[in-house]
Parts: structure tokens; C-alpha cells; sequence
């Protein structure tokens, strides 16, 4: 941006924005003037020096606007960072490769559909082609349950591949389920042309934690089976829900739209639970209604996040210390989706403060009652005061009561603009995940949750960045303000020397 750079003195002459898919560069004669270059080709290496392009132009799928596709990312990651053999086998370039490599088709080839199964551990991937979904519909205005919905495939699975799998959510009873029906698929005159990814039931969109779980799934899942649903087709992938619009995971919480956002780019709001699609044929029989959708291309993986727990996991374990190139990618294609530029290290950093909900309406179980703070805005207040005389500035992450339905984007842009996250352990924290590379995390612990390893277990698999554990901050529900206090200047501390 022109303004930008003519608003900077020429201390910041060497660190100009860097975006996502182009990198801009301050030209040496003028101050306004910038020149773009284009992205590396895939046949390019990473520079070793200054790798961020590499790093950062991961592919959104189903555009042919950017460079490169996610595996090709993963990849380039892993060659740049050179993680050991076990590491890559935990999350990196062999435990992908090591999914791609146990494809094998379910069906024969008697039939118009075909299926193929991807399975690692509780890895499990189904990618179809030439299926319908049918939908029992009892009651209209009423949404279907677990059992309502029925996969028929025009063809016979092969000698001892029909999906047994566990789990009672809708995805894993449609792949238990799979019916072969000929003429069900006869009644298909016209299909969804485009690709469709189908997501689970059990999404939890109220906790950070297990929502950025099942975004990393998701993300592997797409990782995985990208170069097959890309092909022929011209429209681009479109998110479908299996979501019920009751109960604790309601469709209507705002964070579902995160998965279209950034897994079908350009269709906005158009994800929608499958049901509520313009069904390809109809049928009632004693007032029960029964819809189908023909598929061209389907994919889904059961469960909202078994797999993606092998990676992020919240425990001290034997892999804790591993680069993840995974995770590498993963963070850095958050970013790039929800365009969150790479700008210039400031000279002094901004602190986000992740607020917790202390009123009634937060329902806290017994054992989160102990990180409710009552001293809350006490402490902010003090940490306002200590950016005024450090030079940092403070902004808060209050996202519950008249904020709860702030939008997923909203909130990552928001929290986003930091270099040093605080705050008492809970799910908010791994909001770092969209913080730049290189900030800090501050982690203050209240009694026995010392063991959840969230934060700290992130930070070692991207290792660019640096987590702080804080212990004994909190006594009777109150915050040691000096601890606060000894612990920001830690952070200042140790983002300061990721300069060096």
C-alpha cells in the first residue's frame, strides 16, 4: 500500500508487507514506489534465507488463482525445515503420504459409482463418484436424525472392503450403511456437478480447541483428496452440513460458516445442511417424505475430529517436541484464507488479553469455575498501564455476552493484529493459531491444569514462536497483578530476542 509505506520512516525500509499470495518489496529509489513479484513456480526451492513465500502461498482448493496445492505446501515446508524421519511420520510428509498410499476402491466395476477409502489409524476418508444421499424427512420443518439418511451406490463392494466402522454420528452411520441400489441412481436425471464436501454432525463450534481441530481434519482430509476433485470440474467445491439445527452444536452458530469460507471459497454463505438443498427427485409414501441428491463427486470424512487428534493433542507425549509440517501448513493457510497479511515487526509489540466470561450466563462447570477471575478487569486495566510505560499496546479478546455471535472472522482478524497473547488457560487461547509467526503466548495456569498442553504442544510443532507457563498467578479466584506484571515483561522479553 502506497500510504503504508509513505507513512513509515526508513527504519522500516527492510521489512515491507508480505501477503499471503505476493510478495512486495520496497523499491531503493522511491519511498512510494513498490515493486510485486510473482510467486515461485513449483519447480523452485524454497530460499533458504528468507522462505516465507514458500511457506505462506499455500493453495486455497478449487481456485486456480494461486500457486501451488496444499500437499505441494506440506511438502515444501518439510524439505525447507528437514524434520527427522520419526517427526514426518507423526505430521508431516510420510504420515500424509502414508494415508495416500492406502487408497483402494470399495466397489467392483459392475457399476456407474465408485468409492475410494483412505485409512490411517482413526484416519478415515471416503471420496465418491455417481452416488445419492437419500433424506427421510417425517415430519416437515423438522430435521432428519442419524438414522434418516441412506448412501446407495450403483454397484457391489469388493470381497471384504464394506465399511464397519464405529461411532453413532450421522457421517459414520451413512458409511456403515451404504446400500447398492441400481435403480436408485436410475432416478438421478441431474446431479450437483460440482464437488461436494459433506461435514459431520458432531462439530463443537463453542470451543476454539475442538473447532481448530476439526478445521486441521478438515484441512488434511481436503490435503488428501484435492488433486482428484480438482479435474474436470468447472464449478468449485461447496460445503454441506450434516448439522441438526437443535442442541449444543446449533447450525445457526455463525463459526459454521468458517469450513465454506475457507475450504469453498467465493460461496460465502451458501453452505447449508444438506436436507434443506432443491432435492434431485422426491417420493412420499404415508406422509413420510423421502429427498435424494445425486452426487458427482462426494467427499467426507466420518467424526469431526479423529485424525486430526494424532497431532494437536492437549498432552505432554513422545512427539511434543516434533516440527509438523502439517501444522505448519495448516497455520499458514488459515492465515491466507482469512487474508491476514504479514506486516512489518513492529518496533514494539501489541498485546491481546483473552478475556473470560465471569458472569452467570458463561454456566461454568465446577472445574472451570476456578479460572473464573474476579479481578478481571483489574488486571486489564493494570496491563493497559504497563503498555503506557513499556510502549506496547493493549487490546482485549472479549468475545462472550453481547459479542458470543461475533463472527469466526471477526474474531481471528481481531486477534490477529497481536505479537503477544495472554490470558487464563482455556479453549481462547488457541486463538495464537492466527497470530503472525514468531509471537508469544502466555499461558496462565490455575490448579491442575498444568497437564493440558494446548498451547505449548502448537508452539513446538510450528517452532516459530515462543510459550510461557505462568503458575500461582491465581489465588482465591484472583490474579497476582506482579506475576501478571513479571510475566508480560517475559513476553516482551522473548519476542524481542525472536528478532535477534
Amino acid at each position: 500500500s502506497r500510504d503504508y509505506l509513505n507513512g513509515k520512516d526508513a527504519s522500516h525500509a527492510s521489512s515491507i508487507t508480505q501477503s499471503p499470495l505476493l510478495r512486495v518489496e520496497r523499491n531503493d529509489t522511491a519511498v512510494g514506489e513498490a515493486q510485486v513479484k510473482c510467486p515461485p513456480t513449483l519447480t523452485e526451492p524454497v530460499d533458504a534465507v528468507d522462505p516465507v513465500d514458500g511457506r505462506l502461498k499455500v493453495k486455497r482448493p478449487f481456485m486456480g488463482t494461486v500457486s501451488h496445492s496444499m500437499m505441494d505446501s506440506i511438502n515444501r515446508i518439510e524439505n525447507w525445515r528437514k524434520p527427522s524421519p520419526e517427526c514426518s511420520a507423526f505430521g508431516g510428509v510420510t504420515y500424509m503420504n502414508n494415508i495416500i498410499d492406502s487408497a483402494r476402491p470399495l466397489l467392483g466395476k459392475d457399476g456407474m459409482s465408485q468409492i475410494i477409502s483412505y485409512k490411517r489409524n482413526n484416519f478415515e476418508i471416503y471420496e465418491a463418484e455417481n452416488v445419492s444421499l437419500l433424506v427421510t424427512v417425517k415430519k416437515e420443518g423438522e430435521d432428519p436424525d442419524k438414522n434418516d439418511f441412506l448412501l446407495e451406490v450403483d454397484g457391489q463392494f469388493n470381497p471384504n472392503s464394506k465399511p464397519a466402522g464405529k461411532g453413532d454420528h450421522v457421517l459414520n452411520v451413512i458409511t456403515n450403511t451404504i446400500a447398492h441400489s441400481s435403480g436408485g441412481l436410475a432416478q438421478c436425471q441431474e446431479y450437483f456437478e460440482y464437488p461436494v464436501f459433506l461435514l459431520e454432525s458432531n462439530l463443537d463450534p463453542w470451543n476454539w480447541w475442538w473447532f481448530l481441530m476439526a478445521l486441521l481434519k478438515q484441512y488434511i482430509v481436503l490435503a488428501v483428496v484435492q488433486p482428484n476433485v480438482m479435474g474436470d470440474y468447472t464449478n468449485d467445491l461447496r460445503v454441506l452440513h450434516t448439522l441438526p439445527s437443535r442442541g449444543r452444536t446449533g447450525y445457526e452458530r455463525s463459526f459454521n460458516d468458517a469450513f465454506d469460507f475457507l475450504f469453498a471459497d467465493r460461496w460465502g454463505r451458501n453452505s447449508r445442511q444438506v436436507w434443506k438443498e432443491t432435492p434431485h427427485a422426491t417420493t412420499t409414501h404415508n406422509g413420510i417424505t423421502t429427498k435424494r441428491y445425486c452426487f458427482r463427486k462426494l467427499v467426507w470424512s466420518p467424526d469431526a475430529i479423529s485424525g486430526s487428534g494424532e497431532i494437536l493433542i492437549n498432552r505432554q507425549h513422545r512427539h511434543s517436541h516434533c516440527f509438523s509440517s502439517i501444522v505448519y501448513s495448516y497455520a499458514a493457510y488459515l492465515k491466507a484464507a482469512l487474508h491476514i497479511p504479514t506486516l512489518p515487526r513492529p518496533e514494539k509489540p501489541t498485546v491481546v488479553w483473552v478475556g473470560r466470561d465471569t458472569s452467570r450466563d458463561a454456566n461454568a462447570h465446577f472445574w472451570q469455575t476456578q479460572r473464573i477471575i474476579n479481578n478481571q478487569n483489574e488486571a486489564i486495566e493494570f496491563l493497559k498501564e504497563q503498555c503506557n510505560i513499556k510502549g506496547c499496546e493493549l487490546i482485549v479478546a472479549d468475545f462472550y455476552g453481547d459479542k458470543k455471535e461475533t463472527a469466526f472472522q471477526e474474531q481471528a482478524l481481531f486477534v490477529s493484529k497481536a505479537n503477544i497473547m495472554m490470558g487464563v488457560h482455556g479453549a481462547g487461547l488457541n486463538m495464537f493459531h492466527f497470530l503472525p509467526f514468531d509471537s508469544v503466548v502466555v499461558e496462565i495456569h490455575a490448579t491442575g491444569t498444568t497437564v493440558q498442553k494446548n498451547s505449548a504442544n502448537y508452539v513446538n510443532h510450528i517452532q516459530e514462536g515462543k510459550y510461557i507457563a505462568v503458575t500461582g498467578a491465581i489465588n482465591q479466584n484472583n490474579l497476582n497483578l506482579n506475576k501478571v506484571g513479571n510475566a508480560l515483561e517475559d513476553a516482551m522479553n522473548e519476542w524481542a530476542m525472536m528478532a535477534k
